[in-house]
């Protein structure tokens, strides 16, 4: 998950499949500025915090909270 909302209830709120979020979130793959924006808007955080976790989350560093 992401900061405390899983994975799956991230892809129903963006109306998406698990797989498509669980790519993204994975810091395999560059994610779209207007993705971010989405994912940022529900989860309520900011922008910034959605591209800090996925950057820390591929480079193995601890993830923020």
């Amino acid at each position: 998950g992401m900061y405390g909302m899983t994975q799956v209830e991230i892809a129903e709120r963006l109306g998406i499949n698990k797989s498509a979020v669980c790519r993204m979130l994975s810091g395999a793959h560059a994610v779209r500025q207007s993705t971010v924006k989405r994912i940022a808007d529900v989860i309520g955080r900011t922008e910034y915090e959605v591209q800090l976790w996925i950057l820390c989350k591929r480079t193995g560093q601890n993830l923020p909270e």
